[in-house]
């Protein structure tokens, strides 16, 4: 069996999905370009006394928008009114998200300076790493857009000179369970010729990230790559470029989903949304997306299983697997040569990987104008 996923950690921050479902000008959240809060603080001050499940949902927006932000006092304010208005039925989740960054809040944001450039290596885990030096040491650690804050082992923590904040948390995986561990944070890290200061970690027992006596390298987590703004996977993934973001848009749109960002896929049938997980080293879609495919796509499907392997457990499960395909995303057509339909939602229709990512020869997406682009050979 494969490894589809190590690691990375989803649905650490709060679901806002409902509320867009709930209140149709809140929609526009979705695609609000990374740093604007304006939606949310209109609709907040246009609707004082609306229902405390709708109030309670656009404060949990706030919370992660500013949080995404690196506000971190913010979002914990906005998560401490969302969890008031809750009451008793806060979930544990929220409490969570609430601790989260409670322990952050005197953190200034993550700061970049420079850009990178760098030659991306592919280990063990599948997930695309990159060379980052802390304290004059140089090692690979993964880039994952799936991770909604850098994540490692407390070997590593030590070893890098992470700073413990506050007591210990439990935050929800990938796969079923939580996780326990301590929020720290780095000062510096350099990669390639840029500096990166203040970074939050999330530091698990190393037993978390070990699989079949292996250890999982540290998770360069999203927060870390929207610092820069443009995003670029170049040469078949063979290179990470982090720029600051351009004016002009790129072709396909993002959206924010509970999870990150996600991208719109073409298939023969009609489009779905996917959250981008470049710490997955297979993409999967749900299985209801298998209708998007044509007749002769899904006659030729094959059923297996998968091991999914996350810091909060594994877990198996049935898949379906496609032959190759082309697929349209982005204002591009990339070839791939097959994809995995299974119970994956992961805050949207499926989840992109590094392999799909590697199929096109060039992927970049930009959080400030909420749009990305692929291009094939």
């Amino acid at each position: 069996m494969q490894v589809s996923k190590i690691a990375t950690l989803c649905a650490v921050l709060m679901l806002f999905s409902g509320l867009a479902v709930a209140d149709p000008p809140l929609r526009q959240v979705q695609r609000a370009p990374f740093g604007d809060t304006q939606a949310v603080d209109r609709w907040l001050a246009g609707h004082p006394y609306a229902p405390a499940r709708q109030l309670a949902n656009a404060y949990g927006a706030r919370c992660e928008m500013q949080a995404r932000m690196g506000r971190y006092r913010a979002a914990a304010d906005a998560c401490g009114r969302m969890v008031e208005l809750e009451g008793r039925n806060a979930s544990p989740g929220a409490r969570q998200s609430l601790g989260f960054w409670q322990a952050l809040s005197d953190v200034p944001p993550i700061h970049v300076q420079g850009e990178v450039n760098v030659p991306l290596s592919y280990g063990w885990t599948g997930m695309a790493e990159a060379p980052v030096e802390v304290r004059r040491e140089t090692a690979s650690w993964g880039v994952d857009t799936g991770a909604e804050i850098t994540t490692m082992s407390a070997s590593d923590a030590a070893r890098f000179g992470a700073r413990m904040l506050g007591a210990p948390l439990e935050i929800h995986g990938s796969t079923p369970g939580t996780a326990a561990g301590h929020i720290g944070v780095i000062d510096h890290i350099r990669i390639g010729g840029a500096r990166i200061d203040n970074i939050p970690v999330f530091v698990v027992p190393d037993a978390a990230l070990t699989f079949d006596g292996r250890r999982v390298p540290p998770l360069l987590g999203a927060p870390v790559l929207y610092a820069f703004g443009r995003v670029e996977f170049a040469n078949h993934g063979q290179r990470l470029h982090l720029s600051a973001s351009q004016p002009g848009p790129l072709p396909g749109h993002l959206s924010w989903n509970e999870s990150g960002v996600a991208i719109e896929i073409s298939f023969a049938r009609g489009r779905a949304e996917a959250h981008l997980d470049t710490g997955a080293n297979i993409s999967e879609m749900h299985t209801s997306t298998r209708s998007l495919l044509s007749s002769a796509q899904r006659s030729r499907l094959t059923l297996s299983t998968v091991r999914l392997a996350g810091v909060s457990g594994e877990i198996q499960r049935p898949r379906w697997r496609s032959q190759a395909l082309d697929l349209n995303l982005g204002g591009g057509t990339c070839h791939v040569d097959g994809l995995d339909f299974g119970d994956e939602r992961d805050g949207a229709q499926g989840r992109v990987g590094i392999d799909l990512v590697k199929s096109c020869e060039n992927f970049q997406f930009d959080v400030s104008t909420m749009t990305f682009s692929a291009r094939g050979d």
